[in-house]
């Protein structure tokens, strides 16, 4: 058979409505929020969140109620002195002058200038994109690079010390200082390696740490150094009343007293997790961790959380099972909803007591797989999340950046990594690695699977799409003939009867029929959004989430809308529960129902009239009766299992389709399940029962 490829471009019309109107915020319980930088400007602290910039003040957190800073996405620097500031943000990067701020034209948006310092009449900063150091003579308005006529000048951090600014970067310890209209610079290699930070401290020691030999100190302004610690990367130094605290990348805090022969470790209290900087503010030292801030001092035996409390679910992952929702937060482990988001709870919070930030999770039946950032280590649950198991990462890396795509079927776990794709049968104790000839190459390029019609789904990187009979054991490749459909970058994957949408991750999205061989690509405006990642196609209603966006078309992609304009969010994965669409971001879950996007359905047009007309006995032991009525039967349109039963953890315990032969009553044998609160859902709605 000659396989044609067909080329057709609408006409598109892209509606960008108001995304308020269909999306809302979901209402939270309290979480810690996410700290990106804690500083001083004229003697106040100040704390940038996720929710904006607050200024902290005898242990509370209070809204900076500025206008300029609520449209400026994140803040990646900000330093003010003496009438003279810059601040660094996703809006671009901005001078103060006469006391009103200004948009510095030196550089594009979402440019990040960082490790602002001033020097005598100049402001000097690194340029976050190749880390070249920077300098302005115009408090800020404009900017030169430093060099020389060897090289570039580079710089990771940057303190100043004295007259003199001292910055690290790879294999060289600089210090830079102003002469005339300019800044100089002297390099100096240090044996020992990359440097990771350079805490300037008193006027009898400047310490150094490095990025693996630990810290150094010198007494002779940088010339000559002396090891102090050498237990591994140091990330900041301070210094409170003699005593140094050291952040540390795989141990907490250590402390160092002149003097004394040994470090001691100062950690209870604080999260076993990456500390990031340490700073000293009126007489406290505080530490930012990747899951929240914590302070101490002298007088005090360990660390107190005072991490800002948000009512804000930051989802790093989001998804759903048997109508469950489940989304992974920056700094509180795992959270599950059963109320479609309104209300949560921990899972199981006394196994991560390190409040684990967990990058990636998916949950099928009973299994779930939860990809911890912070130690790289896969953590495994066959109960809902009762009990868990972890497992060390297969193949050569523990890399986030490594790691593509998870996916649970009949009970395996499939991971695909940079380097190969694996699988396991026994919870991630042992693991196999993908070796059939007719993946070939995509095994390193395996970016999105999905199971559809009992056929687990395999988009790669630079080599089409398979699909796998056994689970991913051995893979067929689908011929898309001499086209450029064989080299896609698939990101996302639906097939609705003989069709198949294909989101890419840079040439858009595109619809194939696996029986003529037709291929129709859509609105080039789609990629223009940031790759697809995921497409849910419900009758002639499609859509379509971006990086960015969430786009609806509702006459099967001759036109699309923008739903989600101008929110400046980066989404995560979008997923549909019922009735209404759940989308996590960094900063929140949106939600927006059926309704609202106005997409009618003709399989299910109402809910069927249900009523619950007797749960008996109430607390049961054995059995539990539960007596509905007629209406069910004969209005019956659902698709989905009409009777579920929960235990208070979320897991399934029985599903059951209603059917004449059960006689309006449905009987469940609760004689070897704990005691309990449960959730007995009959269609759209739910209600509690108590077992003895």
């Amino acid at each position: 058979m000659n396989k044609i490829l067909v080329l057709i471009t609408f006409i598109v019309f892209i509606n960008n409505s108001n995304a308020e109107e269909l999306w809302q915020r979901l209402d939270q319980p309290k979480v810690d929020a996410s700290f990106w930088d804690f500083f001083q400007v004229d003697g106040k602290t100040y704390a940038w969140l996720n929710d904006g910039l607050f200024e902290f003040k005898d242990g509370e957190y209070i809204y900076v109620e500025d206008t300029f800073f609520q449209d400026k996405g994140k803040i990646y620097s900000l330093r003010v002195e003496k009438g003279k500031g810059v601040m660094s943000s996703e809006a671009g990067v901005y001078y103060l002058e006469d006391n009103k701020w200004n948009l510095c034209e030196n550089f594009s948006n979402k440019s990040q200038l960082e490790n602002l310092n001033f020097i005598g009449n100049k402001i000097i900063g690194s340029f976050h994109i190749n880390a070249t150091v920077m300098y302005s003579n115009d408090n800020g308005k404009t900017w030169k690079n430093v060099y020389n006529e060897k090289d570039t000048l580079k710089a990771n951090e940057m303190y100043l010390y004295r007259d003199t600014i001292h910055s690290t970067f790879f294999l060289k310890y600089i210090k830079i200082f102003e002469v005339g209209d300019s800044i100089a610079y002297i390099a100096n290699s240090l044996q020992n390696g990359a440097s990771s930070m350079c805490i300037l401290m008193d006027e009898d020691y400047l310490y150094y740490g490095d990025y693996s030999k630990g810290v150094y100190k010198s007494s002779d302004n940088g010339v000559n150094w002396i090891n102090i610690y050498s237990e591994g990367r140091s990330n900041s130094i301070v210094k409170l009343d003699d005593i140094l605290y050291i952040a540390t990348e795989n141990f907490g805090v250590a402390l160092y007293e002149e003097g004394e022969p040994n470090w001691i470790k100062k950690n209870r209290g604080l999260p076993k997790t990456v500390v990031s900087e340490v700073y000293v503010i009126n007489g406290y030292v505080y530490a930012r961790t990747w899951q929240g801030l914590y302070r101490t001092n002298n007088e005090m035996e360990g660390w107190e959380d005072i991490s800002y409390q948000s009512n804000r679910i930051l989802a790093l992952d989001l998804v759903s099972d048997n109508n469950v929702l489940y989304t992974s937060i920056y700094s509180n482990a795992i959270k599950t909803s059963t109320d479609k988001g309104k209300s949560w709870r921990n899972l199981n919070e006394s196994l991560f007591e390190d409040k684990a930030s967990f990058w990636k999770l998916r949950v099928k039946d009973n299994l779930m797989i939860a990809y911890a950032y912070n130690g790289g280590l896969i953590n495994i649950s066959d109960d809902y999340g009762k009990t868990w198991v972890t497992r060390d990462f297969p193949g050569k890396s523990n890399s986030l950046y490594s790691l593509n795509d998870l996916t649970i079927v009949n009970g395996r776990i499939l991971i695909s990594m940079a380097f190969g794709t694996y699988y396991s049968d026994d919870l991630g104790e042992n693991w196999s690695v993908v070796e059939d000839e007719n993946i070939g190459e995509s095994i390193g390029g395996a970016l999105k699977y999905n199971f559809i019609d009992g056929n687990l789904f395999l988009g790669t990187m630079d080599n089409g799409l398979f699909y796998s009979e056994n689970n991913g054991t051995n893979w067929n490749k689908f011929d898309f003939g001499d086209t450029l459909l064989n080299k896609l970058k698939i990101r996302a994957i639906e097939k609705y009867g003989d069709e198949f949408y294909i989101g890419t991750q840079d040439t858009g999205m595109l619809k194939w029929n696996s029986i003529t061989k037709e291929v129709v690509w859509f609105s080039d405006s789609l990629s223009a959004n940031g790759w697809i990642d995921d497409i849910y196609k419900l009758e002639d209603n499609i859509i379509v989430k971006t990086v960015s966006s969430i786009f609806l078309s509702k006459d099967n992609g001759k036109t699309w809308e923008n739903t989600f304009p101008d929110m400046e969010e980066t989404l995560n994965n979008l997923q549909l529960i019922d009735d209404t669409f759940f989308q996590g971001t960094w900063s929140g879950i949106f939600y927006t129902t059926l309704d609202k996007l106005d997409i009618v359905l003709s399989s299910v047009k109402t809910e069927p009239n249900v009523n619950i007309t007797a749960a008996y006995p109430q607390p049961a032991n054995d059995i539990l009766r539960i007596e509905f009525d007629n209406s069910i039967l004969t209005n019956k349109i659902l698709n989905a299992e009409d009777i579920t039963i929960h235990d208070s953890n979320g897991r399934l315990l029985t599903n059951q389709k209603i059917s004449m032969e059960m006689n309006k009553e449905l009987i469940w044998h609760c004689k070897d399940v704990a005691a309990g609160v449960y959730f007995v859902s009959v269609a759209s709605k739910t209600f509690k029962v108590v077992i003895n």
